[in-house]
């Protein structure tokens, strides 16, 4: 993520022969503990469980810990219509982070 602009980009504009156009969303902050309603990810469609008792860094794959400054990225395509927020489960408002 390093070199990432926090905020909401296009990455990609719907291509001539209609693939679809690609977004990101990033975010900085610092870590604090996500609740179990928040611990899924969607893989083609199916809700996953995420374990409770740890999560890792996408981009290192280091532990992340409460307080740790770090920073989100989601990416999805308009197919989906947006990805609703959800950083606030993970990152206290308003507290920047390195990421």
């Amino acid at each position: 993520m390093e070199g990432k602009e926090p905020g909401t980009h296009l990455l990609y504009p719907r291509s001539p022969i209609g693939e679809p156009a690609e977004f990101e969303r990033v975010m900085r902050g610092i870590a604090q503990m996500p609740t179990q309603d928040v611990r899924w990810m969607s893989v083609n469609g199916v809700k996953q469980n995420l374990p409770m008792d740890h999560w890792d860094c996408d981009g290192c794959g280091g532990p992340i810990k409460p307080g740790d400054r770090c920073g989100t990225w989601t990416v999805w395509t308009e197919e989906h219509g947006g990805i609703a927020p959800w950083e606030h489960a993970y990152l206290m408002p308003g507290a920047s982070g390195a990421g």
